[in-house]
């Protein structure tokens, strides 16, 4: 009697250990635990790099509620008057250039090519890359479509063609894109004080004249140039630029216009 219940005994004892048995076999182990400091796998997540904002352009143009060409003159700095003069003098400050146009017409492409460079904004033609050489490389690149859409914003009766310019060898007729290593028109060197503003209402017409200094004697006066323009609803447009030597030239009615109406404005 003894020796069958203990049979009986190890016989389900042995039945109970084996059924343990294959339940852990069927439930799978747990998952491995990661420390809290230990970081996710996977490529880190930056912040994308912000796009730049287009600058605004470099000549003013008039703002709200500058409707007649005496508001604009009133509201302009004489830094933003001086940059007029400054565009003038970029369009026919190179080497062995008149100093001056009657209309768009007389300025040369490369006149208007540097005209382009002083007063247009770098910033959308500026490329960085890895050249041939495995060397990196800085440069703009520039459509002809662009210019010539800036220059529609300013000139009148102009006539512009890349290839009459110095930046012909680095321009590509087919794709009509201008490779450029610089961004820079002429006026670099030239230093500029407000003479005063005007303007003859009945025709929107402004006038603004500035001294040319001396570098070596900012109180010497080289020059006199005035620049004039038209002011419309398409904003302002060149018609002229006239630059005389030597404070001895045309009096500053001759500079500035004769009319009745004209208006003078002192900048802000």
């Amino acid at each position: 009697m003894y020796k069958r219940t203990a049979a009986a005994f190890l016989a389900t004892w042995g039945a109970v250990l084996l059924l343990a048995a294959c339940r852990a076999a069927q439930e799978p182990p747990p998952a491995p635990q990661l420390p809290p400091s230990s970081p996710a796998a996977g490529p880190s997540q930056s912040a994308p790099e912000p796009v730049p904002e287009e600058e605004p352009a470099w000549l003013p143009s008039p703002g709200p509620g500058e409707t007649t060409p005496e508001l604009f003159l009133a509201a302009r700095t004489e830094e933003e008057l001086l940059r007029f003069i400054d565009a003038g003098w970029s369009a026919v400050g190179g080497p062995g250039m008149e100093r001056g146009f009657a209309s768009p017409a007389d300025i040369g492409s490369e006149g208007l090519m540097s005209f382009f460079f002083r007063t247009a904004d770098s910033l959308p033609f500026y490329r960085e890359d890895i050249g041939e050489d495995g060397e990196e490389r800085r440069y703009c690149l520039i459509p002809l479509e662009a210019v010539t859409r800036h220059l529609d914003r300013y000139f009148d009766g102009y006539t512009f063609r890349m290839e009459d310019t110095a930046w012909v060898q680095d321009y590509d007729p087919k794709k009509q894109e201008l490779f450029s290593r610089s961004f820079t028109g002429w006026g670099d060197s030239i230093t500029w004080k407000l003479v005063g503003a005007a303007a003859e209402t009945d025709k929107n017409v402004i006038f603004i004249t500035a001294d040319r200094m001396d570098p070596e004697d900012p109180e010497k006066a080289l020059g006199t140039a005035t620049v004039r323009l038209s002011f419309g609803d398409g904003g302002l447009k060149f018609l002229s630029f006239r630059y005389f030597d030597g404070r001895e030239g045309p009096s500053e009615t001759a500079l500035w216009g004769t009319h009745r109406q004209e208006a003078r404005f002192s900048p802000r």
